[in-house]
């Protein structure tokens, strides 16, 4: 519970820095063929979902069936990792290309990533913790994941804030793309060490499972 945190605070950098970078930074007229404003760019997770929503389920089901299936904690550090590495690739695209107008690709390559960390951890972990909860505070734990969901949205402004000039980017609307960088870098490094963290601990929480996979 507190592991997802992170995620969301990297997570919804879309809602977020990622906005005004597709705002400020991106050529967002795709191929030549038709323009988007920036706040479209966001349609790039959902539509992400619906097609690899079923992939991802049958995937799931065909590991399980050969025993290859990674358990929950394994899946949270695949998508700590799947998140941290797409920051880091994503922060390196921008600093080689100094423009203002950067690949479109690379926004469909941070979303992509952020879309297959979220298919990796989001709903495996709402059914963890129905499944790991004794029945009489299955509700109450509930409401704490929701509650570390909402504290991983705050951090996100915080995060995001720190992308602008003199740390306040997100009030002004105006990004540092330095800073922004920098920032990216950062949170793209803090996730691989958490995820590095999730799969030391990995075969420790599976023995307290009870048998729950």
């Amino acid at each position: 519970i507190i592991i997802q945190t992170v995620f969301w605070a990297l997570f919804e950098q879309q809602a977020a820095s990622l906005t005004l970078l597709a705002d400020q930074q991106f050529n967002l007229d795709i191929w030549g063929l038709f323009s988007i404003k920036a706040s479209q760019v966001q349609s790039l997770n959902p539509g992400f979902i619906i097609i690899f929503a079923p992939i991802f389920a049958w995937m799931w089901v065909a590991l399980s069936r050969k025993g290859w299936e990674p358990s929950t904690p394994g899946k949270f550090g695949i998508a700590m990792l799947l998140i941290g590495l797409g920051y880091v690739v994503f922060a390196w695209g921008m600093s080689i290309d100094e423009s203002t107008t950067k690949s479109f690709l690379w926004l469909v390559f941070i979303y992509f990533a952020l879309t297959m960390a979220e298919l990796c951890l989001s709903p495996v972990g709402l059914s963890m913790v129905t499944k790991l909860s004794t029945v009489h505070i299955v509700g109450m734990m509930m409401g704490t994941w929701f509650l570390f969901t909402a504290l991983g949205n705050n951090l996100a402004g915080v995060i995001s804030a720190l992308t602008g000039s003199g740390g306040h980017g997100a009030s002004s609307g105006e990004l540092d793309i330095v800073a922004t960088i920098a920032v990216y870098q950062t949170i793209g490094l803090v996730s691989i060490g958490v995820a590095a963290f999730i799969f030391i601990l990995t075969p420790f929480m599976k023995k307290h499972m009870h048998g729950i996979h």
